[in-house]
């Protein structure tokens, strides 16, 4: 545990990825804390890996990601009066040896063509039914599912986004600090507009997506996504939309940098042509709108 808090220490982690992080130990460690780092051997590993396995295939992977990088970070951290590592061995390393990483299979789900009309229409009577009913959170979450549903961003970067990154005059907004460690500009398409604007009408806190209490912006849309989902008879997730965004948009001729761009997605470090590639809300607009209209 000491090892593991120097390592969050020591990193430049998003609070996302640091909450994560700490819930793979408290979850699946809680009994190694106060274990030496250097008692934890391979059997051990695989023994601990196969246990998580049985409840989740992806979080054992998980888990075993994060026990592989605090040895690595161990490794470099930890030496002896001689310079010598304490840790010269990863203890992780006999998954990759005895080929025991999970195979997770990617999801691929997405809502098809045919459940679009429904899906909207869910959600236009939830928002309608909550403005009746006076519950601004829940107008607050179906406004923010609607724009996920149209941008295909990802869930964090866009429920702390705060007014004074939205440009409505110049029809962008601007996401800082993202996945990718960068800030980009988005632009405002015709649906956007009818969001933002409905957003100002119930602005509470400087976010766009505000809440009253907390900390000022929404936290989980699970309960107001699982009440769409039931009126329109499907069963998709959050990032089910960003899929699903990004199917209409390569089947519709959106390829390339640009809709990596619009995903805000990284570019490969070694595709030269991408580093010049600078493509503002300008650029992306037309292809943003295209596939807006398709939806």
């Amino acid at each position: 545990k000491e090892a593991f808090d120097s390592y969050i220490e020591s990193r430049d982690l998003k609070p996302i990825t640091e909450r994560g992080y700490k819930q793979k130990m408290d979850c699946y460690l809680p009994d190694w804390h106060n274990k030496r780092l250097a008692d934890i051997n391979q059997t051990m590993i695989l023994k601990r890996q196969r246990e998580i396995t049985s409840r989740s295939p992806a979080q054992a992977n998980y888990t075993m990601r994060l026990m592989r990088a605090l040895f690595n970070f161990a490794k470099a951290e930890y030496k002896s009066s001689e310079g010598r590592s304490l840790f010269p061995e990863n203890p992780v390393d006999v998954l990759s040896e005895k080929r025991s990483w999970n195979k997770v299979k990617r999801k691929t789900t997405r809502l098809r063509q045919s459940q679009l009309e429904p899906f909207l229409e869910a959600l236009n009577k939830v928002r309608d039914e909550a403005t009746s009913y006076r519950q601004n959170d829940r107008v607050a979450f179906c406004d923010y599912i609607e724009f996920v549903m149209f941008t295909g961003l990802r869930k964090m970067e866009l429920l702390q986004l705060p007014w004074s990154q939205v440009f409505m005059e110049d029809k962008l907004y601007l996401l800082k600090d993202t996945k990718n460690g960068e800030d980009v500009e988005f632009p405002v398409t015709t649906k956007l507009v009818e969001i933002f604007e409905r957003r100002k009408k119930y602005k509470v806190s400087p976010y766009v997506f505000g809440k009253a209490t907390g900390k000022g912006w929404l936290t989980e849309p699970k309960k107001t996504l699982a009440k769409i989902c039931e009126l329109a008879g499907v069963q998709i997730t959050l990032h089910d939309l960003r899929r699903t965004f990004t199917s209409i948009a390569e089947s519709n001729g959106v390829s390339g940098y640009r809709l990596k761009r619009l995903l805000n997605h990284l570019t490969d470090q070694s595709d030269v042509t991408a580093r010049y590639t600078i493509l503002t809300a300008e650029e992306l607009r037309e292809p943003a709108q295209h596939v807006a209209s398709k939806i």
